[in-house]
């Protein structure tokens, strides 16, 4: 199924404020799924959410999550024929996605369910991580 099929098939819809592509897959209260999708030159802002969330390669090309985590910069390559299909990212912590190419299509998981969503400014992220000097321009400002 190609790019356009599955954005179709998964009636997936602009996300405002993150960027990509979205549609809900389940939502109640204990927890939430969605579809997910990064079609290049399009990414994933940086944000971060309250809770826990789990990233899972689906489809399309290598999926890059980038994350700060205790104050380095870390870029997991997710894909379905690697050995990284999937990465949990902690709670509160800096997180942005791009494809590595043209597109990729992920879900995501969070329990408990999506409340609220801290979308960072460059300036915000380079005053509090002065020593990450290789930090993606992933910003819709």
């Amino acid at each position: 199924m190609d790019k356009d099929e599955l954005i179709a098939r998964l009636d997936l819809q602009p996300l405002e404020g993150e960027g990509g592509l979205y549609s809900r897959i389940y939502r109640d209260e204990l927890s939430n799924a969605i579809y997910f999708m990064v079609i290049s030159p399009d990414f994933s802002a940086w944000h971060r959410l309250p809770q826990a969330e789990l990233w899972l390669h689906l489809s399309g090309d290598p999926l890059l999550l980038h994350t700060i985590e205790k104050g380095h910069l870390m870029t997991h390559r997710l894909e379905r024929e690697g050995n990284t299909r999937h990465y949990r990212v902690p709670a509160n912590t800096w997180m942005a996605a791009e494809s590595s190419r043209s597109y990729s299509l992920v879900s995501c998981f969070l329990a408990p369910a999506f409340s609220t969503m801290e979308l960072a400014s460059r300036d915000e992220l380079v005053s509090q991580y002065p020593d990450i000097s290789d930090l993606p321009e992933l910003f819709h400002e």
